[in-house]
């Protein structure tokens, strides 16, 4: 929902949006700009809680059980050179990447790639379901935030989550 709004309110003001997914059905959303479905490895769905199956791919799998794990280095790898490929393709400029962790850290990696800045919006489900359970996470996570240009954070609640799983950066 937060996607399809703010896609949906950035092209209402005449900006161009891509939006980078993986979507099945990409087509359902093509009011909302260019819809980019990078060619990734479907084995396994990272979620923060694997409660449900998700079409298309082989296995959904909690966050913190896929650390270390191979597959989730391919569908990293996968996000990383779909989205840096087509981004410097279409001249994208600023990358804007949601949650804690897996996307901000796509992002981290194609602006080491292709130079592309990227900012992060947090939402409070990756906190608590993954990033406050796995330190390997947590610590990748601030790897990826500590990167951006900028932390875009929608409330307060959110924000004091942040503090307390980093209060080093407070």
């Amino acid at each position: 929902v937060y996607t399809r709004s703010l896609a949906a309110a950035l092209t209402g003001q005449g900006h161009e949006v891509t939006i980078f997914c993986q979507e099945p059905e990409p087509g359902r959303y093509a009011d909302l700009g260019r819809i980019v479905v990078p060619k990734i490895d479907h084995a396994v769905m990272p979620v923060y809680v694997a409660d449900t199956d998700y079409p298309g791919f082989q296995e959904a799998i909690a966050l913190p059980d896929l650390v270390g794990d191979v597959r989730f280095d391919k569908y990293l790898f996968d996000w990383v050179g779909g989205v840096s490929a087509k981004a410097q393709a279409l001249g994208i400029q600023v990358i804007h990447a949601n949650h804690m962790y897996h996307m901000p850290e796509v992002a981290r990696r194609v602006k080491e790639a292709a130079g592309i800045p990227f900012i992060v919006y947090p939402h409070g489900s990756e906190i608590e379901y993954a990033l406050k359970v796995s330190e390997p996470l947590r610590l990748a996570a601030r790897n990826a935030v500590d990167a951006a240009a900028a932390l875009i954070v929608g409330n307060q609640s959110v924000t004091d989550r942040i503090w307390r799983l980093f209060p080093e950066r407070e």
